[in-house]
């Protein structure tokens, strides 16, 4: 009959389904079993210091560079058939911001149940389609930085409570714009960064001050 059969393929594919989250539960346990057992030399390499996370922001990544070329090209400002990128800095960027904020805060969250500090690389984040607050701050900070923003940051600032928050902050066109790449927010634009910062609320909690910022080639702490 027709309707059980039906009704036996369904069973049949929730039996693989199952079977495939079983299987993955497995392995999730096994990696982390092995990420624990190797937890201090993890630790070793990739633990940075503050002014070491400058060398994280990476404009020229070849993973980050074909990022910023298939932005482009989803904005129609791609290669001409000249040869020549049709992207102009002051007609487009803001608008190439825009997309590609919306690109990183599209990526899956990743929560990591490992207590072991790890750093993905552009290229990781591309592939897994997936990062955790502080690598998508940095991979959006090399997207700006790598499409001519050479003053994007990531900002580093207080919560409510103590807890630390990574944004991508930068100027363009005498106004300041600050993105919360971990929020499905807009960019917030204003005449001045600080007074910006205050009307951010994160999960519930105030902007209480900054801590510190970063990009490529500067780093500064604040009072």
């Amino acid at each position: 009959m027709p309707e059980l059969a039906e009704n036996a393929d369904i069973v049949d594919e929730a039996g693989k389904c199952e079977s495939e989250l079983g299987l993955s539960r497995v392995r999730a346990a096994a990696y982390r079993r092995i990420i624990e057992r190797y937890a201090d030399a993890i630790r070793q390499g990739e633990t940075k210091t503050v002014p070491q996370l400058k060398e994280l922001i990476l404009p020229h990544d070849a993973s980050i560079e074909k990022a910023v070329d298939k932005l482009f090209n989803d904005l129609g400002r791609g290669t001409t058939t000249e040869g020549m990128v049709d992207f102009s800095f002051d007609r487009d960027f803001l608008d190439y911001a825009k997309t590609s904020l919306k690109f990183v805060q599209s990526l899956s969250m990743i929560h990591s149940e490992v207590g072991v500090p790890f750093w993905m690389t552009p290229k990781d984040i591309i592939e897994i389609g997936a990062a955790d607050s502080f690598d998508r701050a940095l991979f959006y900070c090399s997207l700006l930085v790598s499409a001519g923003c050479a003053d994007a940051r990531v900002r580093v600032v207080a919560l409510d409570g103590g807890e630390r928050h990574p944004l991508v902050v930068f100027p363009f066109g005498n106004r300041f714009f600050a993105a919360d790449p971990c929020e499905k927010q807009p960019l917030l634009e204003g005449e001045n960064l600080e007074p910006l910062l205050q009307e951010l609320s994160i999960d519930g909690k105030r902007f209480i001050r900054s801590v510190f910022e970063f990009n490529n080639e500067d780093y500064e702490e604040f009072d």
